[in-house]
């Protein structure tokens, strides 16, 4: 029979944090389930980034970050592979729009 913590702890990088605030309520009232969560870049050689964290052993269940830092992650064996999910895709480019200008 598997069990399950009622505590999770989630590493998470900053550009999830929007959508992340506003899910993590709902989710800890739902499931019972209490969140403990801390912060870092997705990559970079900072002392406060996600990997330098889960380097120094910073306990994590849940990690979420770029695809690009979550790669070298389990390359470096810090996450399991074969565990990660897509949560978003973002497409990439810009776009410019001509506005007129309004009444002055």
């Amino acid at each position: 029979m598997t069990t399950f913590s009622s505590n999770l702890r989630v590493l998470i990088s900053g550009g999830f944090a929007g959508a992340y605030d506003q899910l993590l309520p709902e989710f800890e009232r739902t499931s019972g389930i209490k969140v403990a969560t801390g912060s870092g870049a997705s990559q970079g050689n900072g002392p406060h980034t996600i990997a330098a964290q889960l380097a120094r052993g910073v306990p994590a269940d849940v990690v979420i970050l770029s695809r690009e830092g979550l790669a070298e992650l389990v390359a470096a064996g810090r996450i399991a592979a074969g565990t990660t999910v897509d949560l978003a895709r973002v497409p990439s480019g810009s776009r410019w729009v001509r506005v007129p200008p309004g009444p002055t």
